[in-house]
C-alpha cells in the first residue's frame, strides 16, 4: 500500500519533492537527514516532525528507537512497520509546540488519514522529554475529533494537498 501520494524519493539528484510532513521545505531539507540519522532533532517538535515521516515510510527501527524505553513494553520494529504499512497518512497538522521544562515539551497536532474511503483525523498532545541531545516521545493523550471521520465524494479535491480530484489521486491507492 502507498503511504502518500504526494511523494516519490528516487526523481532526481537534487530531490525538492515535498516532506511528508507538510513543513513546507522539501524532503531532503527536512525530516530526510533526520531518518538517515546524519543529524538529531533540535526541537521536540521536529522530532514529532519526523515520526510522522517515518510512519509513512514504515520505518519501524527509527519508530522504536525514538520512543522512550519505558513505554516500549512488548513494542518492537516490526510491530511498528506492520502497523504503518497498513496506514495510508495524507496530512499533518502541527497546532503548537511548547517546552514544559528545560528537558519536556509538547507538541499537539492533527494527522489525517484515509481509512476506506473515510477521512479519519488522530488530534493528539504528544509528551517528549529529552534525554542527553536526543529527543523520544514519551506519551500522547488523544483528543476529541468532531465530525469525523468523513466521507471523502471521489469528486472532492482529495485532502492530501494536491489539488487533484480524490478519484485521480489518493483514491486510486488508498
Amino acid at each position: 500500500m502507498s503511504h502518500t501520494k504526494r511523494v516519490d524519493l528516487g526523481k532526481s539528484e537534487k530531490n525538492d519533492t515535498p516532506c511528508f510532513c507538510d513543513s513546507g521545505l522539501s524532503y531532503q531539507d527536512c525530516c530526510q537527514p533526520i531518518l538517515s540519522g546524519a543529524e538529531l532533532p533540535v526541537t521536540a517538535k521536529a522530532l514529532m516532525r519526523s515520526r510522522y515521516s517515518a510512519y509513512c515510510q514504515a520505518m519501524g527501527e527509527y519508530l522504536l528507537r525514538t520512543q522512550a524505553p519505558e513505554t516500549r513494553k512488548e513494542l518492537t520494529a516490526q510491530m511498528l512497520k506492520e502497523t504503518a504499512e497498513q496506514q495510508h497518512w495524507m496530512r499533518l497538522d502541527v497546532l503548537s509546540h511548547q517546552a514544559v521544562s528545560p528537558d519536556q515539551a509538547m507538541v499537539e497536532f492533527k494527522a489525517y488519514q484515509l481509512i476506506d474511503g473515510y477521512l479519519a483525523c488522530l488530534h493528539e498532545k504528544s509528551l517528549f522529554r529529552l534525554d542527553g541531545d536526543q529527543w523520544l516521545y514519551v506519551s500522547g493523550d488523544i483528543q476529541p475529533t468532531d465530525g469525523f471521520p468523513i466521507k471523502i465524494g471521489r469528486n472532492e479535491t482529495c485532502p492530501c494537498g494536491s489539488g487533484a480530484k480524490f478519484k485521480r489521486c489518493c483514491a486510486r491507492t488508498g
